[in-house]
Order: C-alpha cells, then sequence, then structure tokens
C-alpha cells in the first residue's frame, strides 16, 4: 500500500475553511487577497489590478507563509471558476468581466494572461459539469462548448499579439501553456518538457510550472517513455552535493512548495518515493524562515512522522509549541499520537 502523504490532500487554494479569531491563517490570508483581487474585478476598478500587477512581480512580495503574491494573483483567476461558480453561466459571466478588463487595456500583459487562466477555468470546469451531470463531450454542441474557451486561451498563449510580446516573458505564460496542452491527448512530452524549461529559465521558483507538468503526467496512459511525475520532478530539484548553499535553498524550498501545493486528489505522491533530503530541508528552510506558520511547522510535523525522521519531527514540535494547523491535521488526536511518539 502506498504511504500517500497525510492530511495533505487539499490544494492550495480551496473555497471554505473556519475562521479563526485571533489572526488570518496562512489560508485566510491568501483567499483574503485573492477575494480582493475578484472584487477589483467586478469593480471594473482596473488601475488597481494593473498596479498590483507591477507589485508582485518583486518576488520577494509575500503573503505571511513566504507564498510569492504572485502566485496567487494568477491563482485567483485560474481557480476561481473552480472554486466558486456552480453553473456554466456563472463562469462565462466571470470570463466576460475579464474580457472588459482586456478591452480596457488591450496592451495589459495581466489583462490577457488572467483571461487565458480564466478560459482554461473555464474549460476546467465544463469537464467537472459534465461528469457531474452526464453530460457527453463527444456531442457536436458540448464539443463546442468546451472548444470555445481553449481556443480563445491558445490565441493568447499561442499567437500573442505582437504589440504584447511582453506576454512571453512571464512564466506564467509557459505555466497556462502546460495547463492547455492537459486539455489534448496528441501532445507529446518533450513539447510539455520544452514549455516547462521555457518558463524555468524566467524563474526556476515558479511552482506553477512544476504543478502543471505533474498534472499532465499523472493523467497521461503510463508509457515506458514517460517519467512518473515524482521522479520528474525531483530529477529538476533534487539537491546535489556539488550545488552551492544558495542553489540547494532555493531548490529544496521550491520542491517543498511544489509538492506541498498540489492538490494530491489530482497528483497522488507517494512520500517514500520522494527524495526525503531535500524534502526535509525545503520544509525546515520554510519552518523557520516563517515560524508564525503553524500550517508550515505542521506539514513538516506530519511528513517527518511519516517518515518516522524523529529529529525532524522534534524540530516541528519545538517550532509549535503546542499549536498546530487544523487546516493540515483534521483530527487532533493525530498530534497526541506524534507527541507521544517523538518523547518516547
Amino acid at each position: 500500500m502506498k504511504a500517500l502523504i497525510p492530511f495533505l490532500v487539499l490544494p492550495l487554494f480551496v473555497s471554505s475553511l473556519a475562521a479563526q479569531k485571533t489572526k488570518l491563517t496562512d489560508f485566510e490570508a491568501i483567499q483574503a487577497y485573492e477575494d480582493g483581487l475578484l472584487q477589483n474585478l467586478k469593480d471594473g476598478q482596473y488601475d488597481a489590478l494593473e498596479d498590483q500587477f507591477e507589485k508582485v512581480q518583486d518576488r520577494s512580495v509575500q503573503i505571511q507563509d513566504g507564498t510569492p503574491k504572485i502566485w496567487a494573483y494568477f491563482r485567483a483567476f485560474d481557480l476561481a471558476d473552480e472554486a466558486k461558480h456552480k453553473s456554466l453561466e456563472d463562469i462565462k459571466a466571470l470570463a466576460q468581466q475579464v474580457r472588459t478588463w482586456r478591452d480596457n487595456r488591450p496592451n495589459s500583459v495581466a489583462a490577457l494572461l488572467e483571461l487565458a487562466n480564466t478560459l482554461i477555468g473555464q474549460a476546467n470546469k465544463i469537464r467537472q459539469l459534465s461528469i457531474q451531470n452526464h453530460w457527453d463531450l463527444a456531442d457536436p454542441n458540448m464539443k463546442q462548448t468546451l472548444q470555445e474557451p481553449l481556443t480563445e486561451a491558445a490565441k493568447i498563449i499561442f499567437s500573442p499579439d505582437k504589440s504584447v510580446p511582453a506576454v512571453q516573458l512571464q512564466p506564467e505564460c509557459f505555466a497556462i501553456a502546460v495547463a492547455l496542452y492537459c486539455h489534448f491527448d496528441h501532445i507529446p512530452w518533450p513539447q510539455i518538457q520544452d514549455a516547462v524549461y521555457r518558463g524555468v529559465l524566467l524563474d526556476p521558483t515558479y511552482i506553477a510550472l512544476y504543478q502543471q507538468a505533474l498534472i499532465w503526467l499523472s493523467t497521461r496512459t503510463p508509457e515506458a517513455t514517460l517519467p512518473k511525475p515524482i521522479d520528474w520532478i525531483t530529477e529538476i530539484l533534487r539537491v546535489e552535493p556539488e550545488d552551492s548553499q544558495e542553489a540547494a535553498d532555493q531548490k529544496a524550498k521550491t520542491y517543498a512548495q511544489t509538492l506541498a501545493f498540489t492538490d494530491q486528489h489530482r497528483v497522488p505522491i507517494d512520500i517514500q518515493e520522494t527524495d526525503w533530503p531535500t524534502f526535509k530541508r525545503g520544509l525546515a528552510l520554510l519552518v523557520h524562515s516563517y515560524p508564525q506558520s503553524t500550517e508550515w511547522a505542521t506539514r513538516y510535523l506530519v511528513l517527518s512522522y511519516a517518515v518516522k525522521d524523529l529529529p525532524s519531527a522534534k524540530d516541528a514540535l519545538d517550532v509549535l509549541q503546542g499549536n498546530y494547523s487544523p487546516r493540515v491535521v483534521g483530527d487532533p488526536s493525530f498530534l497526541q499520537e506524534v507527541s507521544i511518539w517523538a518523547e518516547n
């Protein structure tokens, strides 16, 4: 039986969480930021959206858990459809709001990329609804309904207007490209790799690039020519002896963030197949860089317990000091179980 990472199956961006009275949790801080962006869109405050896009180009502009705000900036529109919009009419209305932003700012890189994101979210939602409602995607009308947002998104990403060449200077452009490829069966793996590597050249820490490739690999029929998802990401980000400390820290943090923020319902992860020294290093860096984040410390504890790494588990317990993230650990008795194990 595979040792799936426990209590780590929720995606980073979900739609409900009980609020804490003291301060925002990491998730709540991200959600509040995303909600503000969507409200700006609804209110037609395009200058605010553009200003925020300029600010988040600096990767040091972060959420409280160290998540660069630029990740949340794009995820707000990508996952808005899946998390908040229940009907086809809802998601079409959101796409139209983003089109209005694009029409008001035709040379806006942010508006173009957010429109492509929203359109992919629309296609994802159509597939989701087709399963729930037993729609036949082979039906010509349904096929066209699915194809329309994908075609519009592809035009933005693969045939960008020459007046906006800066679209392809954003790593998000290549993450969107891979997300588009996930909807087609005929795209070969080397083409996926090429898109990822072009994005990595712009920002090797941009986890959406790795996440989309992991999803693509996880949704393909296993073939001898395709790597296992965890083997692929580990090969890229494993810390090697010759790495400088800076390079090793960057790779380890990116590895930990990618695995922690990838939805295991879509990409199941076997903790025993990860490179634990790299994973552990990344988790420890995040925990000690952001000690107020109970979510990182709780993840560190859960994963250390899963591989029976006693020193790391004790490190996490020292940081938590009796606290924990209910979002990561749903059962308080689990924390007691780990504590007893660590003490004995």
